[in-house]
């Protein structure tokens, strides 16, 4: 059985808030514990990190990015599907094209896709200045923020087809 969110996120609004990509998390992982709460939904939190093997110290952000994503939620200690999280599941063929319009309403996501005209390049650099400028960042060390933004558009945004990396020129390519 799906549940939806009580209050679902407008990720359409303008005025919408910005969603943060928590640091460290492979998608990899989030799609394992997608898969999982298809399996059986609505399962324990306890049960979770022992099904996907995570430490205690990685599954909050695993599951912060699943709920920042819109695929699950947690209500009472256990975890549930949400509405685009089964969408994702049933469309095996679309997974890529559900998680791509997924991140492009999460930072650093979303700042990236903003800067970046059409056909257009853009570093992870200009991404993370961006971001700090409007007091958006993961660490206080500048050096340590860059290299966050950097992993994150790195590790999510090619996979799900946002962009292409030119190692050569060290810049992110919307695709």
């Amino acid at each position: 059985m799906t549940h939806s969110r009580a209050v679902p996120l407008d990720r359409s609004a303008a005025n919408a808030p910005h969603l943060q990509m928590p640091p460290g998390v492979r998608p990899s992982q989030v799609l394992s514990l997608v898969e999982l709460i298809g399996k059986q939904d609505g399962v324990r939190v306890s049960k979770v990190a022992e099904a996907l093997g995570a430490d205690l110290t990685v599954l909050p952000g695993i599951l912060e990015a699943g709920e920042v994503l819109g695929l699950i939620f947690r209500s009472k200690g256990r975890v549930w599907l949400s509405e685009l999280g089964s969408v994702f599941l049933r469309t095996p063929d679309h997974k890529l094209m559900v998680l791509k319009d997924a991140l492009a309403s999460v930072e650093p996501f979303r700042t990236a896709l903003n800067l970046t005209p059409k056909g257009g390049s853009v570093t992870s650099k200009q991404v993370a200045s961006a971001l700090y400028g409007h007091g958006i960042r993961w660490d206080y060390q500048p050096a340590a923020n860059y290299a966050t933004v950097n992993a994150l558009m790195i590790n999510w945004s090619i996979l799900a087809g946002l962009f292409g990396y030119e190692k050569s020129q060290r810049f992110l390519k919307l695709l």
